[in-house]
């Protein structure tokens, strides 16, 4: 049986028209504390997007270089998946509320 994430991902594709997806590199697991803000590492350059899931907490994110905090970033709710752009995954910063928070990302690129 498919997890959610699977499904989600699945019915992306489809609407992008993309076949195949295949990861670019090692799964990115980041532990989101509410004390520092975290990002994800250097991506492979062959990389186009990253597919992420969340869990544990909620937590927020900026993309304008700024430090997010309780009441500064987008909310990510805990469950959460999302396929981001390799601008977005590079930049993204993170932090948790109310509690630790995962971010789970794999980085991929799309064949045709």
């Amino acid at each position: 049986m498919s997890s959610s994430s699977e499904i989600y991902l699945d019915r992306i594709s489809k609407e992008l028209g993309v076949f195949d997806h295949i990861p670019t590199g090692e799964d990115q697991r980041l532990t989101v504390t509410t004390a520092a803000v975290v990002q994800f590492s250097v991506l492979p350059s062959d990389t186009m997007f990253g597919f992420w899931t969340s869990e544990d907490n909620d937590i927020r994110f900026t993309l304008d270089g700024s430090n997010p905090n309780a009441n500064n970033g987008h909310l990510i709710i805990e469950s959460s998946v999302g396929i981001w752009n390799t601008a977005w995954l590079s930049r993204a910063r993170f932090i948790a509320i109310g509690g630790t928070g995962i971010i789970h990302m794999t980085p991929g690129r799309v064949h045709k």
